[in-house]
């Protein structure tokens, strides 16, 4: 049979409808996220399973028992906490005691400053964005970190970034909470698993940036609006620390042979990026604050 009678008897089993397809199936399913659900077509992902079909798209790699799932549900019971206290208690208050991140308090060695703010936030929008983010970003990042290289993102991202906050900040006498600092650190392993995947990806990879970058913008523009510019830093500090981690950590990564070669630099890097930013935070002028946000005498300043 020639090419032109196949195409013929082709034309004619479409013409016929022996051939036709839902058009909701996925032919050629790209190497993005969903990769057990490329069997399947859209229709009948939602027929047997809608529920766990909108978590697949939504949240990618999404389990129900992971870091990410465990680390959400604490920032929820830490906030149920923080509305308990705030019935004996100013706000302001309330967020200080449960370990903001005040440059004068650190001063003063309380040193648990610089991890406990990314478990406290200041109002349930505040809560409930970061929740959605770490659902929609998070969970990706623990699947291809693995369980170590995760914890070691988050810790890094919340504590430099942190460090970055309490010591480059405008007004150090400001207070600060949240887990945006996590979340960046979580964005830089994104920006960096996108350009390393993205010759493997097919029609849905603009699709995946445009997810990704509405989030960081959000996330960075939602600061500004807030009127909080101070958190810049703590947002720059925690998205060195997770492109750094990420490529010490990530295997992939590992077989580019210039990211292998500069893997030591980025150790280096890291650690440059701590002292530094730590010894700022040391010797930073905080005379003009208030010791204590919340000494009796200081309450009607929160009035």
């Amino acid at each position: 049979m020639s090419k032109f009678e196949k195409f013929e008897d082709d034309d004619e089993q479409h013409a016929s409808g022996n051939n036709t397809k839902s058009m909701f199936e996925v032919k050629e399913p790209s190497p993005d996220y969903s990769r057990e659900f490329r069997n399947e077509t859209l229709d009948e992902k939602f027929r047997n399973d809608p529920v766990r079909t909108w978590l697949k798209m939504l949240f990618p790699h999404f389990e129900l028992f992971s870091l990410t799932t465990l680390y959400i549900l604490i920032l929820i019971v830490v906030f149920i906490i923080q509305l308990l206290v705030w019935l004996t208690s100013r706000w302001t208050c309330v967020t200080y005691h449960m370990g903001a991140n005040y440059t004068p308090a650190i001063h003063r060695w309380q040193i648990h400053r610089l991890v406990f703010p990314t478990f406290v936030h200041n109002d349930f929008p505040h809560l409930g964005w970061n929740v959605f983010v770490l659902f929609a970003v998070g969970m990706n990042a623990e699947h291809y970190l693995g369980t170590v290289g995760y914890v070691v993102l988050i810790a890094a991202s919340a504590l430099l970034g942190n460090i970055f906050t309490a010591g480059f900040r405008h007004n150090l006498c400001n207070q600060s909470v949240g887990a945006s600092t996590v979340i960046m650190g979580i964005i830089g392993f994104e920006f960096l698993w996108f350009a390393f995947n993205w010759h493997k990806m097919r029609s849905s990879k603009w699709l995946y940036v445009l997810y990704i970058c509405t989030i960081f913008l959000t996330t960075v523009m939602g600061t500004w609006a807030s009127g909080h510019v101070v958190e810049f830093w703590g947002h720059l500090g925690g998205l060195i620390a997770g492109v750094c981690i990420t490529c010490i950590f990530f295997t992939e990564l590992q077989n580019i042979d210039l990211v292998r070669v500069a893997r030591p630099g980025f150790f280096v890097f890291l650690a440059l990026a701590f002292f530094l930013a730590f010894m700022v935070m040391v010797f930073r002028d905080t005379s003009l604050c208030f010791p204590n946000l919340c000494n009796s005498k200081y309450y009607k300043i929160f009035e």
